[in-house]
């Protein structure tokens, strides 16, 4: 009896025993486990400390580019407010230049106008007859164009414009266009072309004073006479367009 005691007690000893000695291997692993793990949290507040250092240094630098950027950006702005002050003069003067040019223009209208008047009155001139015994020159002046529309000629005796359409490619509405000629440089002439008058391309328009339109023969109340490419009225409110 005691010895079954005895052997039973035995065996519960050694099965205590080999619980003792894998629960010391377990604590063992543990703690190498525990060894790892400190390492590698020291090693992270490391790199935390690192990081944080780093943080800083990047933290000054970003302040520092703000401040010389900020001073360098007040300095762009300062820059684009006098490069506007500087455009607004120059948009100043290119207006008074274009204000200039146009101006010698007129005065170069003006003197070629003059100029062509003197060749004219040098050369010898031509009469043709117009009823009785009055006649006229049978001079003609070339004239400036507006777009497509430009004066194809223009008798110097007063008697008609010729208006022509240089577009070849579209038809060009002259309705309601007002004429001004310059007489003596000083009183002018104005017609205000009817609604409905369209040039076709290479179209033309002639415009009779009424000595024109008798010279002519056309009837002083005619108000258009209509051809494919050719128009003609009659100024009805002017003798002459101006000698």
């Amino acid at each position: 009896m005691i010895q079954d005691v005895e052997t039973d007690v035995k065996q519960a000893l050694d099965y205590h025993q080999i619980e003792i000695e894998q629960l010391s291997k377990q604590i063992l692993k543990w703690e190498s486990e525990c060894q790892i793990v400190e390492k590698s949290l020291s090693y992270e507040k490391d790199l935390e400390k690192k990081l944080e250092t780093t943080c800083s240094q990047l933290e000054l630098q970003f302040q520092a580019i703000q401040l010389e950027n900020g001073n360098e950006l007040e300095k762009q702005w300062e820059n684009i407010s006098n490069l506007k002050e500087q455009l607004t003069i120059t948009a100043y003067d290119i207006q008074q230049m274009q204000r200039r040019k146009n101006y010698l223009e007129s005065e170069l209208i003006i003197y070629g106008d003059l100029l062509e008047t003197i060749k004219i009155k040098d050369q010898t001139a031509v009469f043709h007859k117009l009823s009785g015994n009055s006649t006229a020159k049978n001079w003609i002046i070339k004239g400036y164009t507006i777009g497509s529309i430009g004066i194809k000629e223009s008798s110097l005796d007063g008697g008609y414009i010729c208006l022509i359409n240089h577009s070849r490619t579209k038809n060009i509405d002259i309705s309601s266009w007002v004429l001004t000629h310059h007489v003596d440089f000083e009183s002018t002439v104005q017609y205000q072309i009817p609604d409905g008058i369209q040039l076709q391309e290479g179209g033309e328009v002639t415009i009779y004073s009424m000595e024109g339109a008798k010279a002519a023969n056309l009837p002083l109340l005619t108000h258009t006479i209509s051809w494919s490419l050719q128009r003609k009225l009659v100024n009805g409110e002017r003798r002459s367009w101006g000698k």
